[in-house]
Protein backbone atom coordinates (compact mmCIF):
# COMPACT_ATOMS: atom_id res chain seq x y z
CA UNK A 1 0.00 0.00 0.00
CA UNK A 2 1.55 3.17 -1.11
CA UNK A 3 1.31 6.13 1.50
CA UNK A 4 -0.82 9.46 0.77
CA UNK A 5 1.68 11.92 0.02
CA UNK A 6 -0.94 14.94 1.40
CA UNK A 7 -1.81 13.01 3.86
CA UNK A 8 2.00 12.43 5.03
CA UNK A 9 2.32 16.49 4.48
CA UNK A 10 -0.63 16.99 6.99
CA UNK A 11 0.70 14.52 9.34
CA UNK A 12 4.08 15.68 9.42
CA UNK A 13 2.47 19.65 9.65
CA UNK A 14 0.73 17.86 12.95
CA UNK A 15 3.55 16.58 14.29
CA UNK A 16 5.09 20.40 14.04
CA UNK A 17 2.80 21.91 15.66
CA UNK A 18 2.47 19.55 18.51
CA UNK A 19 6.60 20.29 19.73
CA UNK A 20 4.74 24.15 19.65
CA UNK A 21 3.28 23.48 22.61
CA UNK A 22 6.01 24.78 25.37
CA UNK A 23 5.86 25.33 29.26
CA UNK A 24 4.25 28.64 29.61
CA UNK A 25 6.89 29.27 32.46
CA UNK A 26 9.29 28.44 29.90
CA UNK A 27 7.86 30.25 27.22
CA UNK A 28 8.15 33.81 29.25
CA UNK A 29 11.55 33.63 29.45
CA UNK A 30 13.04 36.52 27.13
CA UNK A 31 16.19 34.60 25.49
CA UNK A 32 18.88 37.02 24.88
CA UNK A 33 22.23 36.78 23.27
CA UNK A 34 25.23 36.24 25.27
CA UNK A 35 27.33 39.36 24.80
CA UNK A 36 30.85 38.12 23.33
CA UNK A 37 34.06 38.66 25.42
CA UNK A 38 35.97 41.80 24.56
CA UNK A 39 39.58 40.76 23.42
CA UNK A 40 42.63 41.85 25.11
CA UNK A 41 43.53 44.36 22.50
CA UNK A 42 39.90 45.90 21.97
CA UNK A 43 39.75 46.31 25.47
CA UNK A 44 42.63 48.16 25.58
CA UNK A 45 41.71 49.99 22.48
CA UNK A 46 39.01 51.36 23.97
CA UNK A 47 40.50 52.14 27.61
CA UNK A 48 42.97 54.02 25.77
CA UNK A 49 40.55 55.56 24.16
CA UNK A 50 38.25 57.01 27.25
CA UNK A 51 41.25 58.03 28.61
CA UNK A 52 42.23 60.10 25.91
CA UNK A 53 38.95 61.78 25.85
CA UNK A 54 39.05 62.72 29.57
CA UNK A 55 42.49 63.68 29.37
CA UNK A 56 41.38 66.36 26.47
CA UNK A 57 38.08 66.96 28.31
CA UNK A 58 40.42 68.20 31.74
CA UNK A 59 42.83 70.18 29.36
CA UNK A 60 39.99 72.28 27.74
CA UNK A 61 38.36 72.52 31.50
CA UNK A 62 41.67 73.71 32.41
CA UNK A 63 42.03 76.18 29.56
CA UNK A 64 39.64 78.13 31.06
CA UNK A 65 40.80 78.77 34.63
CA UNK A 66 41.89 81.68 35.48
CA UNK A 67 46.07 81.73 35.13
CA UNK A 68 45.90 82.78 39.26
CA UNK A 69 44.61 79.18 39.72
CA UNK A 70 47.50 77.21 37.85
CA UNK A 71 49.45 79.07 39.91
CA UNK A 72 48.67 77.64 42.86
Amino acid sequence: MKANPASAQALAKAKRKALLAVNPAHAAVIHRKKARAMSPSRHNAEKQATNFSESVRIGIEAAHWPIAEHAS
